[in-house]
């Protein structure tokens, strides 16, 4: 089961942050929350944000490097890639030797280019999205920040990459969420095993797995697919997924979960 450690700011505050010179006030809280991953490609989310500030967590103080792998051959590194969505860009940075995150390489629709990505300090996420974490072995990611109260992301027509703005798992279909009247349209697409995708869609008024199977049957030859609805599996606390969004019109996703009764 996935832990959320939450401690008080005003308990931290005389430990970690008089140093750096921060007054607090109000209540603030800062946690971390532990991810198992396998070796390859992890969809992590953004469950959290920046300290003292509530706004956008500078990707390098979201996830940590405890567990990581760093090397100076790239290759041989752990890397965190971030999916710019208004131009299906994708800009990668590698973990060095010195367990630092540095610029690799920038990929446009599939190409790779010359462009170095800006210094990794400077990239900000916002709570509730999502990044992806390529690692060569299986090991404990760990993400971290200032725990708050989502606002919400926006999804846009095609591919958004988002997580649950909460650090907690996220059962899609026991949660506060309103979604589009099209949601049928819709796609979630999440990371299983071997970097394979499992596909979820919106069916008898739920979030069910879609599984896709040739039949026995056939037609002029050609087999037939079949489907087969299945319940939606949980999406586990600190990870994240592909919300293809076909419908026309853009919404806010942050799925509460819902008070117990």
């Amino acid at each position: 089961m996935k832990k959320l450690m939450i401690f008080s700011a005003v308990a931290l505050a005389g430990i970690n942050f008089a140093l750096a010179g921060i007054q607090l006030s109000g209540s603030a809280y800062v946690g971390y929350t532990p991810v198992t991953v396998p070796a390859g490609n992890t969809i992590l989310s953004v469950p959290f944000c920046a300290f003292a500030t509530g706004e956008a967590i500078e990707l390098d103080k979201l996830v940590s490097t405890s567990g990581l792998t760093g090397d100076v051959d790239p290759a041989q590194a752990d890397q965190l890639i971030v999916f710019i969505q208004s131009t299906s860009t994708y800009q990668y940075y590698y973990l060095n030797d010195d367990y630092n995150w540095s610029p690799l390489n920038t990929v446009v629709a599939g190409t790779e280019t010359t462009d170095e990505p800006p210094p990794i300090d400077g990239v900000k996420l916002s709570n509730g999205y999502g990044v992806w974490l390529k690692t060569v072995s299986p090991t404990t990611a760990y993400l971290q920040g200032q725990v708050k109260n989502p606002t919400g992301m926006t999804i846009v027509k095609g591919l958004n990459l988002v997580g649950s703005g909460y650090p907690t798992d996220l059962d899609l279909n026991n949660n506060t969420q309103e979604w589009p009247a099209d949601v049928t349209k819709d796609q979630i697409l999440i990371t299983g095993d071997n970097d394979s995708l499992i596909t979820l869609r919106y069916a008898n008024g739920k979030w069910m797995k879609s599984i896709m199977t040739e039949s026995s049957t056939n037609i002029l030859g050609i087999p037939v697919t079949q489907e087969t609805l299945e319940d939606a599996p949980i999406i586990k606390a600190g990870t994240g997924f592909w919300y293809r969004r076909n419908g026309a019109s853009s919404f806010t996703l942050n799925p509460a979960p819902k008070a117990k009764e």
